[in-house]
């Protein structure tokens, strides 16, 4: 059986705790479509307001950028590529949920916030992932890889002390979800554990 939503909400919240733990602060990734060239996704994540990671749909693997320091305003940094001089002027909209960056030669570039995405593969059958997705209003959000899976709002039952309990809208099973680093553990009622993985956005949900 596939884990109840609720216990999906609670997951979110755990990771963003494991994450503030082991980072120190925030860590948030964002996403520009197409602005080099048509169907090229371009990404980057900054961790604890000062390690900037780059890549793209095409090249997924991660190059930590140089911090060449902030500026004036706090949530300004200075970063290059290595074995480069040219210097990017990235700013981060915490509000807008956005990213700046300002490229060497003038050229503005925006970066949508993506949204925090935990995963679990192949617990109840090869080949099937599943995600929680949490929302800015406090909601959590489960849905699978499967053609026709809708997400659904899970139900909180309980988040006084942890464990945190859940259950899934209309049935009255209750799971067990804690976290551990970088990752949230539901404990099925039965006693079996999901290990739920921070999604890192390396590629495109599918």
């Amino acid at each position: 059986m596939i884990i109840n939503q609720s216990s999906f909400i609670l997951l979110n919240i755990f990771l963003l705790i494991s994450l503030s733990n082991t980072y120190g602060q925030h860590l948030s990734q964002y996403r520009s479509e197409g602005f080099e060239k048509n169907g090229l996704n371009e990404y980057v994540s900054v961790v604890g307001g000062h390690v900037v990671h780059y890549w793209t749909s095409q090249n997924p693997k991660k190059i930590e950028l140089l911090n060449k320091g902030k500026l004036d305003n706090p949530h300004t940094l200075l970063v290059s590529f290595h074995n480069t001089k040219s210097r990017y002027r990235i700013t981060v909209d915490y509000e807008k949920r956005k990213l700046l960056c300002k490229h060497p030669d003038g050229r503005e570039q925006w970066f949508e916030e993506l949204p925090v995405i935990y995963r679990s593969e192949g617990f109840e059958k090869p080949g099937i992932v599943e995600y929680i997705e949490p929302d800015e209003t406090g909601r959590y959000f489960y849905f699978t890889n499967l053609p026709d899976s809708k997400k659904i709002e899970l139900k909180l039952l309980k988040s006084d002390r942890f464990p945190l309990e859940v259950s899934f809208p209309g049935d009255d099973e209750v799971y067990l979800i804690s976290f551990g680093e970088f990752s949230l553990i539901c404990v099925h009622p039965e006693g079996g554990k999901q290990i739920f993985d921070f999604y890192e956005w390396d590629k495109e949900l599918k």
